[in-house]
């Protein structure tokens, strides 16, 4: 395993087939669960990587080829990269919010019935009609 660029704030190692993620620090195995969370149940709707395993401090990840954003958008492709973020953010918002109970729980974590669950309950009610994916304008 060797360590991988944009790892931000886990260390992040990868063998061309499998990527470790150790968290470490303060909630690190609540940090590790919020993101084995939303993978799981995500996968096969949205572009995830599949998760092959966990433990208390690391998550073990199918590796996903292809260049980091972030070396794209120090390279010029702005545009390509951020029209890619919004297709991604339309499939999020057109998934069924049963799907998405992790968000609810996130933010009552820190504030129990506080503006973050308020805002994504309201978001959630918006959106909870919409078929279809959107226009460009």
């Amino acid at each position: 395993m060797r360590p991988l660029s944009h790892g931000c704030t886990n260390r992040t190692a990868g063998d061309g087939a499998v990527v470790e993620k150790t968290y470490d620090g303060p909630d690190s195995a609540l940090r590790l669960d919020r993101e084995r969370l939303p993978l799981t149940r995500l996968r096969g709707r949205l572009p995830v990587p599949p998760v092959l395993g966990a433990d208390t401090r690391t998550l073990t990840l199918g590796f996903v080829p292809g260049t980091p954003g972030q070396d794209l958008l120090d390279a010029g492709h702005a545009a390509a990269v951020l029209r890619a973020c919004g297709e991604v953010l339309s499939r999020i918002h057109a998934t069924p919010t049963d799907r998405c109970a992790w968000f609810e729980s996130f933010c009552r974590r820190w504030d129990p019935d506080g503006p973050g669950v308020r805002l994504w309950r309201e978001r959630a009610r918006i959106t909870a009609g919409w078929r279809g994916r959107p226009t460009a304008p």
